[in-house]
């Protein structure tokens, strides 16, 4: 590949070595007419799923005769636009005669059908991909902890199944092993299961596959098996529609697998309370010189009231729910945690305890 210096070209750095990969066959549009034929065609473009408002997306345009010295020195013969919509003003190298690659430099590309167009220094009719070809949608995220102005329904984003139905300070958001299932909710963008385009939803923790993946109608969550081997600190990457985006475990509100967690020796008992509770540990180390603080739903307990028994094992005095007027065949269930306060505790599905109207 020849540089010209006379021509002032549009280039994506560190580009000259993409190859072109896998896409739909395009139409070449524009007929030729009184003044002339562009020197150009396209026959694919690819990939053919990107994801929306997203800079530095590259785009392998295939096809033939691109040359530089066709296209305009400004750099407006290469143009995208998505939905009818200018993505702005892309930057491309022409790799080859056979391969164009062109890059986003702004995050412009709304949801819609992507469309390549191509112009070249002499004003022939230009040359478009077909619509459909290509598209743009709008890649999955995840809900944060402010999504509500004032913070009375803040959720994680990920938490254990069992407890995504207790108040955020009391899910829990790490599993003693593999085999647990999670819930996943979205933010702004709902998850997508497009089988009959074979676009399912799917989903990979620490590098591993999520299993048994069920998104919720409506995309604004799904649940999932944990498999073996995530480990600590686990990553998570969804993919919904096609587009995979990564997200840090950060992101996930730091969901581990692994490590300490708890069980209880009851999960249920009468509103009224009373009764001694067995708080039993795994991979603890408990002392009698400093007793843990222990929260039974939203009510600390004294630790005048912990009892340690072990490096492992706690016994507390089950209190009386909060609300006693409470109707219902259940009242509860609430999470009973162990540590230093709420989200750095240790927790687990098997320790949430629901009360009961006898």
């Amino acid at each position: 590949m020849v540089i010209r210096p006379t021509t002032r070209r549009r280039m994506v750095a560190g580009l000259a070595a993409v190859a072109a990969v896998g896409g739909a066959v395009i139409a070449t549009a524009g007929a030729a007419n009184a003044t002339g034929t562009a020197p150009f065609t396209i026959t694919k473009v690819a990939p053919t799923i990107l994801a929306s408002d997203m800079k530095n997306t590259v785009i392998t345009v295939t096809g033939t005769g691109f040359d530089e010295s066709d296209f305009p020195t400004d750099g407006s013969g290469v143009a995208l636009s998505s939905g009818g919509t200018d993505c702005g003003t892309p930057i491309y190298i022409v790799a080859s005669p056979t391969t164009l690659v062109i890059k986003t430099t702004t995050n412009d590309c709304d949801a819609g059908t992507g469309v390549v167009t191509l112009t070249d220094a002499a004003g022939d009719p230009a040359v478009t991909s077909a619509a459909g070809a290509f598209k743009f949608v709008d890649p999955p995220t995840l809900r944060t902890l402010d999504s509500d102005s004032d913070g009375t329904n803040d959720q994680n984003a990920v938490m254990t199944d069992a407890t995504s139905g207790l108040p955020y300070a009391q899910q829990a958001v790490s599993l003693p092993s593999a085999g647990g299932t999670i819930r996943v909710y979205s933010g702004s963008t709902p998850f997508q299961n497009d089988t009959a385009n074979k676009l399912p939803l799917s989903a990979t923790l620490g590098g591993k596959s999520l299993t048994s993946v069920v998104m919720h109608t409506g995309g604004d969550y799904f649940t999932a098996k944990v498999p073996s081997g995530v480990g600590a600190n686990p990553t998570l990457s969804v993919t919904s529609a096609g587009v995979t985006v990564s997200f840090t475990n950060a992101d996930i509100n730091a969901f581990t697998v692994g490590g300490a967690t708890i069980s209880l020796s009851s999960t249920s008992g009468p509103a009224s309370g009373g009764g001694t509770l067995t708080i039993t540990g795994v991979g603890t180390s408990w002392s009698s010189a400093s007793a843990p603080s222990v929260q039974f739903g939203d009510q600390t307990i004294a630790s005048s009231n912990v009892t340690v028994v072990s490096a492992t094992k706690l016994t507390i005095t089950v209190p009386a729910i909060d609300d006693p007027n409470t109707t219902g065949a259940n009242s509860g269930p609430v999470e009973v945690t162990v540590g230093t306060g709420a989200n750095a505790t240790l927790q687990s599905a098997t320790s949430v305890y629901t009360y009961l109207n006898f």
